[in-house]
C-alpha cells in the first residue's frame, strides 16, 4: 500500500513541476532562450518554437496528474480505446485555460545583453586565454617544422 502512494505522490509532484516549467517558459520564452537554449536566436520563430513547445509540455504534464489521478480512483478498472480518448480530449480542453494569457516582452538584442554575473565573465575571458595559449603554442609549433 505504502508504494502506491509513492507512486500517486510521483505522479502529482512530476505532474505539477512540468506544468510549473512550462508555464513559465511559456509566459516569457525570452528568459527560457537566454537560461536553457543559448544555441537558439533572439528571433520570433523561435519565441513560436518555445511557446509551441511549452504548450506541448503542460499538455504533457496534465497527462501525468490524469494519470495520477487515475490511480486514486475507481477509473483505472476503465480500460480502453474509449476512455483512452475521453481522458485525452479532457485534457486537450483543459490545456489553453492553464496557459499563461500574458504576452512576452520584445526580443532582446544580444548585443546589449549583459552576462549573468561576474564569474560567467571571469570564465569567459579564462576560456579566451586558454584558448589564445593553444593557438599561439600551435603557430610556434608550425613555424619549428619548416
Amino acid at each position: 500500500m505504502l508504494r502506491y502512494w509513492i507512486m500517486v505522490v510521483g505522479y502529482f509532484s512530476l505532474g505539477l513541476y512540468v506544468i510549473w516549467f512550462a508555464r513559465g517558459a511559456y509566459r516569457s520564452p525570452d528568459k527560457y532562450i537566454v537560461r536553457w537554449q543559448q544555441i537558439l536566436p533572439q528571433k520570433s520563430w523561435a519565441w513560436r518554437l518555445v511557446r509551441g513547445w511549452a504548450a506541448f509540455c503542460v499538455w504533457a504534464g496534465l497527462l501525468i496528474l490524469v494519470s495520477g489521478i487515475r490511480e486514486i480512483t475507481p477509473l483505472h478498472f476503465y480500460v480502453g480505446v474509449k476512455s483512452l480518448a475521453i481522458t485525452l480530449g479532457i485534457i486537450t480542453v483543459v490545456t489553453p485555460f492553464l496557459l499563461p494569457k500574458r504576452m512576452p516582452p520584445a526580443p532582446i538584442n544580444p548585443r546589449n545583453a549583459k552576462p549573468r554575473s561576474v564569474k560567467s565573465k571571469e570564465l569567459v575571458a579564462i576560456r579566451l586565454k586558454e584558448f589564445r595559449a593553444k593557438q599561439d603554442e600551435l603557430r610556434r609549433r608550425r613555424k619549428l617544422k619548416f
